[in-house]
């Protein structure tokens, strides 16, 4: 008889160390669970998700790949053929999006146009400040 070891990572982290780590937000890091894009059944003492070295590569991965632009759909197909032992068709989907995606890529750039809106709102005060002067 045969007894075949399991490595178990002895590091966990929560999400505010994942955040930390990776330089992104705890919110982000909640948006990729509820997209299914990463799941952990490690809890900790208050019953906290934790999340081992194993998910933080593929947490890595996540982050890489929206960096670089990709939409949650593309990233989520392809690890689901990755997850269902289709390495090598995965990789393939990430470059070639399917019709639906254009949809949903739209709403992955919420937090862009959130972000571009703020902008404008702190360029505005100057002009209104210049209007202001102008008017009197």
């Amino acid at each position: 008889m045969t007894f075949t070891t399991i490595s178990v990572s002895k590091n966990q982290y929560n999400r505010k160390q994942v955040a930390n780590l990776l330089g992104t937000s705890v919110e982000t890091v909640r948006n990729w669970e509820r997209n299914g894009l990463v799941l952990s059944n490690i809890y900790g003492e208050m019953n906290e998700r934790l999340y081992d070295d194993l998910d933080m590569e593929r947490l890595r991965i996540i982050y890489m790949l929206r960096q670089t632009g990709y939409s949650m759909s593309s990233i989520h197909r392809c690890f689901n053929m990755f997850d269902t032992g289709h390495k090598d068709e995965g990789l393939n989907l990430l470059n070639k999006p399917e019709d639906e995606e254009y949809l949903l890529s739209a709403g992955d750039q919420w937090l862009n146009a959130l972000h571009n809106l703020e902008n404008d709102a702190v360029n505005i005060l100057p002009l209104i400040d210049q209007l202001k002067k102008i008017k009197v």
